[in-house]
């Protein structure tokens, strides 16, 4: 996995996923037990049950083609 420099998704924002699924910020916040950065959401406009990834997984990229870089998480 490639990381890019971007901006950090933050609470209230609204995240698409590389298949197309509509995610909601919930939190960001610090796992006490292993010091990671972690984001806390869930599907966009339903209360469904609350995923977490690290913030590294998150922000992660699938590669580049040329100059396009493929996001697993971007901002919409």
């Amino acid at each position: 996995m490639q990381m890019i420099s971007r901006p950090k998704p933050e609470v209230g924002e609204t995240w698409i996923y590389i298949t197309g699924q509509r995610y909601e910020i919930v939190s960001v916040r610090i796992d006490s037990e292993t010091d990671q950065e972690e984001v806390i959401y869930r599907e966009y406009g339903s209360r469904s049950p609350l995923w977490r990834l690290d913030m590294d997984d998150f922000m992660a990229t699938l590669g580049n083609d040329g100059d396009t870089v493929t996001c697993f998480f971007q901002r919409i």
